[in-house]
């Protein structure tokens, strides 16, 4: 994915992403950002940073941004070129942090590698310290695709991976795994003041608008 751009503010409304199968062949990821609980006051903005060139090729054209606004030509060059670490797709946060608010984490992957559940926990560690968010203990999100996979496939990769996550989240919910169908098209973000929820669209984009 050779046109990353990986720090960016968003308000609400989408933003394209560059179809490919390191994100599930999403096009867009459509943000909805309120200030209270209630989703009735938007306007509160995020940061965004595109880390999908670690999964897609090493040769990345620093020259060329589908968002020239916020281009970052040393961050592209040390996320895709000099780190060694594998890192998750995308990481988004507060754009204000305080002790309640909470980042998040989302790695695509196929479903017939969910059972690889040192690999996903792997991602989201070295993410995790490769940004130094530890403090912000982000959720997780696992968006997977290809053909469907059987119940107890998806329960006995779920319930492997939330164990490996205890030591993150205690008692807290925060991984979460998506599935995202043939068709699928939109990430879509959920942001009040102090949580996200993540999912998708099933459905064309020129459904939803």
């Amino acid at each position: 994915m050779p046109d990353i751009c990986p720090e960016k503010i968003v308000e609400a409304g989408s933003m394209p992403l560059l179809s490919s199968p390191n994100v599930a062949n999403l096009k867009a990821i459509v943000w909805n950002v309120y200030n209270d609980e209630n989703k009735t006051v938007e306007n509160n903005p995020v940061i965004l940073r595109l880390l999908a060139c670690k999964t897609g090729t090493r040769q990345v054209d620093t020259t060329v941004c589908s968002y020239p606004d916020h281009v970052n030509k040393a961050a592209i060059k040390k996320a895709c070129q000099d780190s060694k670490s594998d890192l998750a797709q995308i990481y988004f946060r507060h754009k204000i942090m305080d002790l309640k608010a909470r980042s998040c984490i989302v790695v695509f992957i196929k479903g017939i590698y969910l059972h690889k559940e040192e690999t996903l926990y792997k991602l989201y560690r070295d993410t995790i310290d490769w940004l130094e968010i530890a403090d912000e203990r982000p959720y997780f999100y696992i968006v997977f695709y290809g053909d469907p996979l059987f119940d107890l496939q998806l329960t006995k990769a779920y319930k492997n991976l939330k164990w490996k996550m205890k030591p993150i989240s205690g008692k807290e919910d925060i991984f979460f795994m998506i599935y995202a169908k043939k068709g699928t098209e939109a990430l879509d973000v959920t942001h009040t003041t102090t949580k996200f929820s993540v999912s998708v669209y099933p459905y064309k984009l020129d459904k939803v608008y």
